[in-house]
């Protein structure tokens, strides 16, 4: 019998999707909002998994 475990929602972590490396001199919000990039962080899970 198999033990399934309780599936996670990665895409709800706001923190895997934010620039962290540094901070912008000019134009902050701005920049950090250029590199925000949104993806289906469960889907690439399930791929790499396989």
């Amino acid at each position: 019998m198999g033990m399934s475990s309780p599936q996670k929602d990665w895409n709800s972590r706001d923190e895997f999707f934010k620039f962290t490396r540094g901070r912008f001199v000019i134009d902050e919000a701005e920049n950090l909002r250029k590199r925000e990039v949104r993806f289906d962080l469960n889907r690439l899970a399930s791929i790499a998994a396989d």
